[in-house]
């Protein structure tokens, strides 16, 4: 695969697929390494703090979560690792984090970052805007596509992007858009 049909799954693989679905497709040369399944004791408002076990970050989420990795064995894909942390609320919401680390590191990174934000005003993108988060530059958009809607926050840390990923249907809209700013800020990482 050449690096510009790398670049281009990459991207997909951020922007359009949920990383669950990855995990659960069970690819040739992928390993899933599920470090801890429903964790998390909610609090009084319905949140726990998760920690990502290798992905060097934390997050509130509204549910009890999932942490694994998915690691890429062949050196062609692009993505060596993605460091997820998900789950569903009652309601049937997704909240995913991934931390995705590339084989070209920086560099890398830094072209799927820049893909991404020339897909504004492009479907599957109702918005897509810059922003920052702490000193990280970031894009922040929502999606509409056949699966669904969806919140997105994506960041560029040095070589990793962090994507923060929240799946709806319409109706539940009104309470995606309601945890997204929770979640979104939540995030701490090292």
């Amino acid at each position: 695969m050449n690096s510009q049909k790398s670049i281009k799954l990459a991207a997909l693989l951020l922007c359009f697929i949920s990383v669950t679905d990855i995990a659960n497709a069970q690819k040739p040369a992928t390993n899933v390494t599920m470090h801890r399944q429903a964790a998390g004791e909610l609090d009084d408002d319905g949140w726990t703090l998760a920690t990502s076990t290798g992905g060097r970050y934390s997050v509130k989420i509204p549910a009890k979560f999932n942490d694994f990795t998915v690691a890429h064995e062949d050196p062609k894909f692009i993505v060596e690792k993605s460091e997820v942390i998900n789950g569903v609320t009652l309601q049937g919401i997704r909240l995913t984090t991934t931390r995705a680390h590339f084989r070209g590191g920086k560099e890398t990174a830094r072209k799927l970052f820049d893909r991404l934000k020339m897909s504004a005003g492009k479907p599957p993108y109702k918005s897509l805007k810059p922003m920052r988060m702490n000193e990280y530059a970031a894009l922040e958009g929502e999606i509409e596509n056949k699966r669904g809607l969806a919140l997105q926050r994506t960041v560029l840390l040095d070589d990793d992007l962090f994507t923060m990923l929240v799946e709806y249907s319409k109706p539940q809209e009104a309470v995606a858009k309601r945890l997204a700013p929770i979640f979104f800020e939540s995030v701490r990482v090292q």
